[in-house]
C-alpha cells in the first residue's frame, strides 16, 4: 500500500493504529479456514482477555494459527491495524528472532516459526527478561533497532499492507455518527467506492436503522407538534406505525443475534467448545460445534429459556475424541415470550 494514501486514511478518520502497549496478544492454534466471522472468533477466545468484559479484540489468521489482539481501547475508526502486524510485515522476511525497538516506550516483537508469536511494550527492558523471553521460544537471534530504524519499518509494513488486511480489521461497532461524516469525507477520494464496501454492509445497516427510525419518527412529531392536517402527510396514525414497522423488524432480528452470540459464549466457556460456524436467519439458527460431549451441550441449550425447537441434526465422531455436532433451532427475544 501506498505510504501517502495510508496517511490519508489515517487523516480523515478511516484506519488507526493499535499501540503494542494498548494491546495484549496472543496466538492459538486453531483449524484453518477460509472465512472466519468475527462473532465466531469472539464467542471461542473472548474469555482469554485479560480486561474482562470491558475488552475488544481483532484477530487475523495464520494458516492453522490465529493471533488475537485484546484491548480496553475505544475504537473511533472503521479499520484498526495492530502495530505489531505491521512490524510483523516489515520483519518477517529477516526470520525468526527477538526484535528490540529503542522507542518510548521499548516494545519487543517475537517472530518465532515464521509467525507473530509475541509483543511486548515496558518503559525499559531487563537484560533477564529479553533472556527469558529468548528461552521461552527458543529463540538465538536478538536485534535491536533505534528509534529512526523503527520508523523505516514501521513504514515498510504499512507499504506491504494488502486490501485485504484492511478488510481482516475492520470493526463495524463503531462510533455511527462518525462513519457516517467519515463515509462522506471519503467519497472524495478516487477510491471512495471501494473503502465503501470495505465499510461493510452491516456497519451501513445500522446507520440505516438509526437514519430511518429518527426520520420517520421526527416527521410525524413535526407535524402533530405543528398542528398540521395529519392526512396530508400520514392518512392516520396507523400510517406512522406502518412505516417504522419494517425498521423495528430489523432491529428486533438484531437483538435476536446477540441473543444468540451471548447464550453460546457462555455456553462455549462452560463445555470447552469451538463454535465452527454459526448461521442465523429471522428467528431461526443452525450451529456447528465442536465439543467434549455432544448431549451435555445440548441439555444445556435445551435448558435456556430464549431458545426453542432444539434438534440436533447430526453429530461426527473425531479422531481426537471430541464430537462435531450440527444443532438448529429458534430464538425468542424477552419481548417475544
Amino acid at each position: 500500500m501506498n505510504l501517502s494514501f495510508f496517511q490519508k486514511l489515517v487523516k480523515v478518520g478511516l484506519v488507526e493504529v493499535l499501540p503494542i502497549e494498548a494491546a495484549f496478544y496472543e496466538l492459538f492454534p486453531f483449524p484453518e479456514k477460509k472465512r472466519i466471522k468475527r462473532e465466531i472468533v469472539e464467542i471461542n477466545f473472548a474469555q482469554y482477555s485479560p480486561y474482562g468484559e470491558a475488552s475488544r479484540l481483532l484477530f487475523k489468521t495464520f494458516d492453522d494459527k490465529i493471533g488475537v489482539w485484546f484491548t480496553q481501547k475505544t475504537f473511533t475508526t472503521p479499520i484498526v491495524i495492530p502495530e505489531s502486524y505491521l512490524l510483523y510485515l516489515a520483519l518477517k522476511a529477516k526470520g525468526d528472532g527477538l526484535y528490540l525497538f529503542e522507542t518510548e516506550p521499548q516494545k519487543i516483537v517475537i517472530l518465532g516459526n515464521g509467525l507473530l508469536q509475541r509483543q511486548v511494550a515496558k518503559k525499559r527492558f531487563q537484560s533477564y527478561e529479553k533472556v527469558l523471553l529468548q528461552k521461552e521460544f527458543n529463540l538465538d537471534r536478538v536485534v535491536t533497532y533505534s528509534e529512526k530504524e523503527y520508523r523505516y519499518l514501521f513504514d515498510h509494513g504499512i507499504k506491504q499492507l494488502s486490501l485485504t488486511d484492511l478488510y481482516t480489521f475492520h470493526r463495524i461497532r463503531i462510533d455511527r455518527e462518525r462513519l457516517l461524516r467519515t463515509a462522506i469525507e471519503k467519497s472524495a477520494l478516487p477510491v471512495g467506492l471501494t473503502l465503501l464496501a470495505l465499510l461493510g454492509i452491516q456497519g451501513l445497516f445500522h446507520l440505516y436503522i438509526d437514519r430511518q427510525t429518527h426520520k420517520v419518527t421526527d416527521e410525524y412529531r413535526k407535524i402533530k407538534n405543528a398542528n398540521s392536517v395529519i392526512a396530508e402527510r400520514f392518512d392516520t396514525v396507523d400510517d406512522y406505525a406502518r412505516r417504522l414497522a419494517p425498521v423495528q423488524k430489523k432491529i428486533t432480528e438484531t437483538e435476536r443475534y446477540f441473543h444468540l452470540l451471548d447464550r453460546l459464549s457462555k455456553t462455549a466457556q462452560e463445555h470447552n467448545a469451538t463454535f465452527e460456524m454459526v448461521h442465523f436467519m429471522g428467528r431461526l439458527f443452525r450451529i456447528r460445534v465442536e465439543s467434549n460431549a455432544t448431549d451435555a451441550l445440548f441439555t444445556d441449550l435445551v435448558k435456556a429459556k430464549d431458545l426453542e425447537r432444539l434438534t440436533i441434526r447430526s453429530t461426527i465422531k473425531l479422531r481426537s475424541g471430541r464430537e462435531r455436532a450440527t444443532i438448529q433451532g429458534e430464538i425468542v427475544t424477552e419481548g417475544e415470550k
